[in-house]
């Protein structure tokens, strides 16, 4: 299950406590969400990392769920968490708008300053991989590619047109063994997806010539 990450959707930072129980005592721990609205009914909730944005596998609560178990915390999502997204989302689109001028230089250090504020974002990591294929840093793309295979969010829907851009980068750079190892992980997640097939097909061309 997706939603469209739209404004409209963000419900903000919500908690949850977590308790702990001592022969005389008891404490808890405070754990920080954020939250999206898909429907009436359903809640999709997201951890937040130690840099305090959305990172991970998001899941999918009951309202029901929701409104006896999540606490808003307005102030913490308007005042420590807001500005870490425009931050991190100010990396992204530097990175990207450097590696499409060429700066690749430039873009590799957008993209990595994007993953110390969340080293599972998956735009991130596809992002830096491209600039890596595009530089012919073969050790270094093998090191994005092996993160990219253990992110749980790498092959989504909402991953394509960045996973078929990292996938025709390999391509082109003669990375053929990377890319059909991208390919195929990701034809495993979405085996009816047009583009990936005809792209892994490509690969295959190429490596025959």
């Amino acid at each position: 299950m997706t939603t469209e990450n739209s404004t409209e959707n963000i419900l903000g930072t919500f908690s949850t406590c977590k308790y702990h129980f001592a022969k005389k005592s008891k404490s808890y721990t405070k754990i920080y969400w954020f939250v999206k609205k898909v429907d009436d009914e359903t809640f999709e909730v997201q951890p937040l990392n130690k840099n305090r944005v959305p990172s991970g596998v998001a899941s999918y609560i009951t309202k029901e769920k929701f409104v006896e178990n999540y606490e808003p915390e307005p102030f913490y999502y308007k005042n420590i968490v807001v500005p870490i997204l425009v931050k991190l989302d100010e990396a992204l689109e530097e990175g990207e708008s450097k590696h499409a001028e060429g700066m690749f230089d430039e873009a590799e250090a957008a993209f990595v300053e994007a993953i110390k504020i969340d080293d599972e974002n998956v735009r991130a990591n596809l992002g830096l991989g491209a600039v890596y294929s595009d530089m012919g840093e073969e050790e270094k793309v093998q090191e994005v590619l092996v993160r990219l295979m253990e992110l749980d969010g790498t092959f989504q829907e909402s991953q394509r047109h960045q996973l078929n851009k990292f996938g025709v980068s390999l391509r082109k750079n003669k990375m053929y063994d990377k890319a059909l190892t991208f390919y195929q992980q990701a034809l495993e997640i979405n085996a009816s997806d047009e583009n990936l097939h005809f792209n892994m097909a490509r690969v295959y061309y190429a490596v025959k010539k």
